[in-house]
Parts: structure tokens; sequence; C-alpha cells
């Protein structure tokens, strides 16, 4: 009976060892697919293709034998990402800042160019640019007792004019203008008197 016993428990371990080997099995397979996945979201990663590398790794955060591992490479992309949007974003705003300068670096027509004059020839003349089509134009002011800064704000209105003033002008006169239709070289001349 004794040996009747060690034989039925020797067939139960045998018989308890048997349905782990299959489980075993399939364990280790999950273990190697899980690692292929891995190494294969690392050469992803490698190649800077990180929306594949996140959809490989993103199956494999909740894994119990690859999980932490997966979870440092996801954080790893992640940043990697990041990186390269920074790096992109950097790079279009060098060049827009180039393009900005070059176009404030652009030469007028005339520039490098020489006219020669001789008092025989006569008073020497430019010919008409941009400011002077501006200083033609005519407007129509009324100030009533105003000082040099009003006066300046009412120009500065005017589309295409800049004026800058001086901050030791003496803006304790008053001055009253009242003009109508009249080119802004006539005014800026009877302000300057």
């Amino acid at each position: 009976m004794k040996y009747i016993s060690y034989i039925s428990l020797i067939l139960i371990f045998l018989a308890a060892s048997c349905t782990h080997a299959p489980d075993r099995a399939l364990e280790e397979e999950a273990i190697l697919k899980a690692k292929r996945l891995y190494l294969k979201a690392g050469e992803a990663s490698r190649r800077g293709d990180y929306i594949v590398a996140k959809k490989i790794l993103l199956p494999l955060l909740e894994n119990e034998y690859i999980g932490r591992e997966a979870t440092l490479l996801y954080e790893d992309v992640m940043n990697k990402q990041k990186f390269e949007n920074l790096k992109r974003s950097q790079e279009v705003s060098d060049s827009i800042y180039l393009m900005d300068i070059e176009k404030r670096l652009l030469r007028p027509k005339n520039y490098g160019k020489f006219k020669e004059f001789h008092p025989e020839l006569g008073p020497f003349t430019t010919g008409e640019g941009p400011m002077d089509k501006l200083l033609e134009k005519k407007v129509s002011i009324d100030l009533q007792n105003a000082d040099l800064q009003g006066l300046i704000e009412v120009f500065q209105e005017i589309d295409g004019m800049n004026i800058i003033a001086d901050d030791a002008l003496n803006t304790a006169k008053t001055i009253t203008i009242k003009v109508k239709d009249t080119p802004i070289k006539e005014i800026l001349s009877y302000v300057k008197r």
C-alpha cells in the first residue's frame, strides 16, 4: 500500500510537471516576442521614426517581463521627439529671421552708381524718390493752439510718414494751423520758421 501511495504521488508530480511544461513554453515564447518588439522599437527610435516606435511600445508598457524597459525606452522616444520638434521650430524661426534681415538689407537701385556733374551743366538734381512724393501729398489740418507734439501726432497719422522728435524740442510754444489741400512740404516749411 505504501508503494502505491508513493507511485501515485510520483504520478501526480509527473502529471503536474507535464501540465506546466506547455505553459512554460508559451511564457518563453511571449517573452521572446516582447523582446523582439522591444528591439524593433529601439531600431525605429534610432532611425528617427518616433511614431512607429511609440506604437510598438504602447502594448509593451504593461508587459510583466519587459514593461520597465519598455517604459524607459518610451520616455526616451518622447524626449527625442520633443527635441526634434524644438529643433524644427528653431530652424523655421531662424529662416524667418534671416529672410527678415535680407529684406532689410536691400539696397536702393542707385546704390554704387555715381553721377558726374560739372558746373557748366547747371545745378545737380536727383531723381524723385518716395519721400519727395510723400512731401507733395496734399492734406488738410485744423489745429488750434496745439503744441509741437500735437502737430507731430497729426503727421504720424499720415500713411507712410514717420517723424522722430527730439526730446529737447521746445513744446511750450503753441501753434495754430488751418490748411486745406496743402502739400506737406509747405506746412513743414511754415512750421520750421
